[in-house]
């Protein structure tokens, strides 16, 4: 899967409300491919995307912060190079 691909596959999702606003570690696990153990341990280790802390074991994260932590992480590659 290339990176357009999952921008595209994130677009449709979003189109379909799937993600609302303010979201679960869930589904931003569900949204970004990842486990919610390892999203856990980001907010443990200040390493994953930007979360709202409404209790000691209550946490929510904004869409539109989670989507702009994910194009920090995206990495350019050369046209036409071997995968």
């Amino acid at each position: 899967m290339t990176i357009e691909d999952l921008i595209s596959e994130v677009r449709v999702s979003l189109e379909a409300e799937r993600y609302p606003p303010i979201m679960t570690t869930r589904q931003v696990a569900d949204l970004l491919g990842l486990s919610s153990e390892w999203l856990f341990q980001a907010r443990k280790t200040r390493i994953g995307p930007p979360f709202i802390q409404l209790s000691r074991q209550t946490v929510r994260y904004e869409r539109d912060d989670v989507l702009a932590w994910a194009r920090k992480h995206r990495v350019e590659t050369k046209e036409g190079a071997a995968a």
